[in-house]
């Protein structure tokens, strides 16, 4: 295991390039002016590619229009007015910001062509079983609602034939990332990524382990109890086409409807005092098409007025939660604060965002809740059913963050495929398939905001229930509560939410949350 640098260390004068050519100085206001526009294009592109209205997101035409946008001068004059501002000031606040968002962006733009070539080969991708064809992005779905456990191995061992011809684009698109974070500079690019992000990896990977050790009984219990009876097999002999299934909960479908998910969901937000559409910004894309991603997502298009929230309605708990997941990022955007800077608007930590999408799908793990909301009468259940998933994705993204600090130390050989493995089968008790060893990987330790997320909605949920009690998401001065966070957009770190939540950015109240519940479900 690599000692990963803390926060700062590439971001000195000893690890910056200073180039000679490149583009022409871009006042500051101009820089912001172009970076705010350049997002609206490529959010809109993404999302019109994932949601299938196209097949790809035009990449290569967007960042043509921004010659000057992603350009080593433009990191390099950013850094030197980050020099001389107020670390302490809005101002220097937002050049940290605006810094990381240039940076990413030499490297993504170095790499849009190998993410174009991989998002069209994955939209058009096919997987054949027994003469049935699947897209692939529902094979996912696909599998997580197959009953029949011979047929999900297939259609999952076909999926992975896919994967393997996807990772030549996905292997590309990781080297150039390291080279053009070299050509600004870093000297590795774990350390390069620490300075701009202000991750510290190694308290993170300490706050992991202390996760993976503090869970591991519970987890391998449940695990076991759920494994016998959803799928009527022991642990040891779960394999990874098996876990969608077993975490699906067909048996609670009837509880929760397809029809009824956006009225009834809906109808809490408005009672806690929110409106759902955020008073018009946010629309649901609720439409079937070919193409369309089965991966429910939000696509902020333009902060705080044009918010996109992405979903095909199938019914079941999993629905649910990924359309209170993706709500909750809606609502985080859709109230913002509009005269607030770009940088707070559109930029900063994504722990924060995560945080507030967090917040609502954990709504699932509260008995009363699911009374009130699901008419789930018997949830326990349920509920021990959705406190194992807790665990899994808590122990699964433990390990990812060791595999990913790895993969960019030593960079994406084939060889990583087999620590990918071992390290998610080390976690989870499951192996994981080794051809997905690039797929499953977040861009820019994006990981770390999804551990930092729930660390803040233990936080988070804890001060709801202080100030509004248990039943919070029906007191309408939640709203208001809520509204108030969300309009700060992302100014604050993750570090500094959880301060005005009440507590440090550590594990501690979602793991006594997760005692709370095993110890009191119902």
């Amino acid at each position: 295991m690599i000692a990963p640098a803390k926060g700062g260390g590439d971001l000195s004068r000893a690890g910056r390039t200073h180039p000679a050519g490149g583009a022409a100085d871009l006042p500051l206001d101009r820089v912001r002016e172009q970076a705010e526009a350049f997002q609206e294009e490529i959010n809109r592109g993404y999302y019109e590619a994932l949601a299938g209205h196209r097949d790809s997101p035009g990449l290569e035409e967007t960042y043509a229009r921004y010659p000057e946008l992603f350009d080593a001068r433009r990191v390099e004059e950013v850094r030197a007015a980050l020099d001389v501002a107020d670390p302490a000031g809005d101002e220097g606040r937002r050049l940290r910001y605006l810094l990381d968002f240039l940076a990413s962006g030499v490297e993504e733009e170095a790499g849009k062509e190998a993410e174009e070539r991989y998002l069209t080969a994955e939209a058009n991708a096919i997987v054949h079983v027994a003469g049935e064809a699947i897209p692939f992005r529902g094979v996912r779905v696909r599998i997580r609602n197959t009953p029949d456990r011979l047929r999900r191995r297939e259609i999952a061992e076909a999926a992975l034939l896919v994967s393997r011809t996807l990772q030549p684009h996905l292997r590309a698109g990781i080297e150039v990332a390291h080279e053009a974070a070299r050509a600004l500079g870093a000297r590795d690019y774990v350390g390069w990524r620490a300075g701009l992000s202000g991750f510290d990896f190694e308290r993170l990977l300490e706050l992991t382990r202390i996760v993976l050790v503090e869970t591991e009984a519970a987890y391998l219990d449940l695990f076991e109890y759920f494994a016998r009876r959803e799928l009527g097999l022991p642990r040891s002999e779960v394999r990874f086409w098996d876990l969608p299934h077993m975490l699906r909960g067909a048996r609670f479908d009837a509880v929760f409807g397809a029809r009824e998910m956006v009225d009834r969901v809906g109808g809490v937000v408005r009672e806690m005092g929110l409106d759902p559409t955020a008073g018009g910004n946010v629309a649901l894309d609720l439409d079937d098409r070919p193409r369309k991603s089965a991966r429910a997502f939000c696509s902020p298009i333009r902060i705080p007025s044009e918010v996109k929230l992405v979903i095909l309605p199938a019914g079941g708990a999993d629905d649910y939660q990924a359309f209170l997941h993706e709500l909750g990022h809606a609502l985080h955007f859709g109230y913002v604060d509009p005269s607030a800077p770009f940088e707070f608007r559109n930029l900063g930590d994504n722990s924060i965002t995560e945080c507030y999408a967090a917040t609502f799908d954990h709504c699932l793990l509260m008995p009363h809740w699911l009374r009130d909301v699901s008419g789930l009468e018997q949830p326990r259940e349920f509920l021990l059913l959705q406190w194992f998933e807790e665990l899994f994705m808590l122990r699964r993204y433990s390990a990812k963050l060791r595999y990913e600090l790895e993969l960019h130390a030593r960079g994406p050989a084939p060889e990583l495929a087999d620590l990918y493995a071992e390290e998610l089968e080390r976690a989870t008790g499951v192996v994981a398939p080794r051809e997905r060893y690039l797929e499953d990987v977040d861009p820019r330790f994006y990981s770390v905001c999804y551990l930092q997320s729930w660390m803040l909605c233990g936080l988070l949920h804890r001060k709801l229930r202080e100030r509004f009690d248990v039943d919070w998401y029906r007191n309408p001065r939640t709203g208001s509560y809520l509204s108030a966070l969300f309009a700060r957009g992302q100014r604050e770190t993750a570090a500094e939410l959880a301060t005005m939540l009440g507590g440090p950015l550590d594990f501690d109240a979602l793991l006594a949350w997760v005692r709370e519940g095993l110890d009191r479900s119902p």
